[in-house]
């Protein structure tokens, strides 16, 4: 038995079966065995065309040399790049290039040319998605520390990919590889792909750059707050005051200790110490025994007005 679906076997079968696993083939390999073949049929071929090959494979040795047969019907003895996307349709990697460059330089012009290419050349924006997303993956792996053993690429392009990231803010990457991922999902819900490509294309032009939340605390200028020595006034006796005299009261910055006129006004707006604040009365608390007493009369004034 052979299947790639082994949760759908039955358990009853399983267990009467031995078990073989096989895993994906990497690029390095199929590149290997690709060469091997072109040498033995004396085929003339670059190491770009291999990679192509090898990537489309995604996996696969048995893809990679369905691919090579294409190719070689098609090119004949001599293999170039351009062969190569001829007849598998790849997308140039210049495309992924100018379409990473002008989100991260902002440049809209560049964008609609990037656009104009897709559009006109009919690439599949399926597969233009898909490039992208593999695209800013192979950008964030050359963010991150000896990263570059994770790009199964030629050196050329690893070379490429490395130089490229250093212009990048690992987040800025993220994001944009979430937007694109939400992308490749809707595309099969969508009416109509082309215009809802082109309008994620702008939503990216329009992020701005990330910052964290300690750059941001860091950034924010901490103001000191000084105190008023002068003592609180009260507003009822602030409203007494001739207006003009209260435009003529000194500031914060123009206070000197020993001014005459400050001290007249202090004391004019001194409250008198004959006034006396108004606090309720022992008798007019109410009381247990008052309430009783009063409770029938208030029973029958509320039947009344009812």
């Amino acid at each position: 038995l052979a299947t790639t679906d082994i949760h759908k076997v039955p358990s009853t079968i399983i267990s009467r079966c031995q078990r073989f696993d096989f895993n994906r083939i990497t690029e390095a390999t199929i590149r290997k065995q690709l060469n091997v073949i072109l040498k033995d049929e004396k085929i003339e071929t670059d190491d770009e065309s291999i990679s192509a090959i090898a990537r489309k494979a995604d996996g696969s040795m048995r893809d990679g040399l369905s691919i090579l047969d294409q190719v070689i019907a098609y090119a004949g003895e001599s293999i170039k790049i351009d062969d190569v996307i001829s007849i598998i349709g790849l997308i140039p990697i210049d495309v992924y290039f100018n379409y990473s460059n002008a989100i991260l330089e902002k440049d809209s012009s560049k964008m609609i040319e990037v656009l104009k290419t897709i559009r006109t050349t009919g690439l599949p924006l399926e597969d233009v998605a898909q490039g992208l997303n593999h695209h800013f993956r192979n950008l964030i792996v050359g963010t991150v520390p000896e990263g570059a053993s994770l790009l199964e690429l030629n050196d050329d392009h690893k070379n490429q990919y490395l130089s490229n990231a250093k212009l990048w803010d690992g987040k800025d990457l993220l994001r944009v590889s979430k937007v694109l991922n939400d992308l490749e999902y809707s595309f099969k819900r969508v009416t109509q792909p082309a215009i809802h490509f082109e309008m994620a294309a702008m939503k990216l032009m329009e992020m701005d750059t990330s910052i964290s939340i300690g750059e941001f605390l860091s950034n924010q200028k901490i103001t000191e707050v000084k105190k008023n020595p002068k003592p609180l006034v009260n507003r009822s006796a602030e409203s007494t005051l001739d207006p003009k005299s209260i435009e003529d009261q000194p500031t914060i910055s123009n206070i000197e200790p020993s001014v005459n006129k400050e001290e007249s006004k202090i004391e004019k707006l001194q409250v008198s110490p004959n006034i006396v604040p108004k606090t309720d009365s022992p008798n007019d608390k109410i009381t247990i025994e008052k309430i009783k007493k009063e409770w029938v009369s208030f029973v029958e004034k509320i039947t009344k007005e009812r």
